[in-house]
């Protein structure tokens, strides 16, 4: 069995439309809306009602006198039966928010600390 679903897409538009149950895959080019249906059951335990696919032509490209294509992409957008949910797709939008608060608080507490210790502020250069 060859390999089906390359990797999700996460994109603003795709974590958005996860809210109304659809989901934005990139599957390989021969691929049948039967058989994604299949490997996304499968995959994340899901019943999925409906399968759209999209083919994207390769953009063209050039580096110095050398033109080229990029490879044609093929996407699937999957709507999942209601209550159903791929957590892959929530959790990104979850740990960027989780990553992002300890960052600061951290910046701060070395300021008092450094400030506490040397009983002046640092002076940036």
């Amino acid at each position: 069995m060859s390999i089906i679903i390359k990797k999700p897409i996460i994109s603003e538009k795709s974590i958005s439309q996860g809210a109304v149950n659809k989901y934005t895959f990139q599957v390989a080019g021969g691929s049948t809306k039967p058989a994604i249906a299949k490997a996304i059951e499968k995959l994340f335990n899901v019943t999925v009602i409906k399968v759209n696919t999209v083919k994207l032509p390769g953009k063209p490209k050039q580096f110095k006198r050398i033109k080229s294509y990029r490879s044609n992409r093929h996407h699937a957008v999957v709507t999942l039966k209601a209550g159903d949910k791929i957590t892959l797709f929530e959790d990104s939008s979850q740990d960027k928010e989780a990553k992002e608060s300890p960052k600061k608080e951290a910046k701060t507490t070395r300021k008092a600390v450094s400030k506490a210790t040397t009983g002046k502020e640092e002076v940036k250069k």
